[in-house]
């Protein structure tokens, strides 16, 4: 759905692969977001029984805009120093 001119609307569900392409990363990059608990199930995607999952681009730019500000958490990373630190020692 967009206007006349291009530009898209506020309710223009999206799938993986037009999210990747309007976010300029991958589709598996969109996947680890989703998975990783960034895009939230019922906040930024809903899952359509038989179509696959459906982003709803107003909930994509307001996140991508609260990335920008600085104000959201960063998303987790599976070897940061943190959590290595954190992790107990094991000996071989």
């Amino acid at each position: 759905m967009s206007t006349s001119s291009g530009i898209p609307t506020a309710d223009e569900y999206l799938t993986i692969s037009e999210v990747a392409d309007r976010l300029r990363v991958s589709p598996k990059r969109v996947r680890n977001l989703m998975a990783a608990k960034v895009f939230v199930r019922g906040e930024h995607f809903f899952r359509p029984r038989g179509i696959g999952p459906r982003f709803r681009w107003s909930r994509v730019v307001a996140w991508l805009e609260d990335q920008s500000q600085g104000s959201a958490e960063p998303i987790p990373m599976a070897r940061s120093k943190a959590r290595l630190a954190a992790a107990p020692a094991t000996h071989l």
